[in-house]
């Protein structure tokens, strides 16, 4: 087992086993927060041997459809990573109204990636998309790893689910943050 799959069974066991955290009291009585999962209903540890892939994506939801700006990746059992930097299939200039204002908080409040790509950057043309996340998963799985986890994100959830891709949601266990699997002594800010 290397290192990577210790760190990732180590960290996501301690999430499992820790005591919750105090929750906030909600205002609205109508929808209360969801309880704590409880350690039995978890799923088991055992299925993390599975995992081949770690896959993140950063991007934006413009006209109700996710677009991937940059794509992270992290294979489990070589210990190799990369990311793959995709051109928008418009400009800045192309977008009006609301997704203008959600471009602008997100690359401002959330990941800080420019919209437009920078031309000295070799980014692929956003038709490579899927076809990048279909060539990373076949290259890495094996039939004792066919899984590919991710960390809650709904677009990574639904663009896997559409590819036919089977899944690991990290955030399941408790998982805060994606840094925290890399670093688990440096909390992200």
């Amino acid at each position: 087992m290397n290192k990577t799959m210790l760190l990732l069974e180590k960290t996501l066991f301690c999430y499992c086993v820790s005591l919750p955290h105090p929750r906030k009291k909600y205002k609205n009585p109508t929808h209360p927060p969801l309880p704590c999962p409880s350690f039995r209903k978890m799923q088991t540890t055992e299925s993390l041997h599975k995992v081949c892939l770690l896959l993140h994506f950063e991007g934006f939801y413009l006209q109700n459809k996710y677009y991937c700006r940059e794509l992270g990746w992290s294979a489990v059992k070589e210990g190799t990573c990369g990311n793959i930097k995709y051109r928008m299939p418009m400009t800045l200039k192309q977008i009006k109204g609301r997704d203008r204002w959600h471009v602008a908080y997100v690359t401002g409040c959330v990941h800080g990636l420019a919209f437009d790509d920078d031309p000295t950057e070799e980014a692929k043309p956003y038709t490579c998309f899927e076809q990048d996340v279909q060539d990373l998963y076949h290259k890495y799985k094996t039939d004792n790893q066919p899984l590919v986890a991710y960390k809650g994100g709904r677009a990574v959830y639904e663009t896997l689910k559409k590819l036919g891709i089977e899944t690991i949601n990290l955030g399941h266990w408790g998982c805060k943050k994606i840094q925290s699997l890399i670093d688990p002594v440096m909390e992200p800010p």
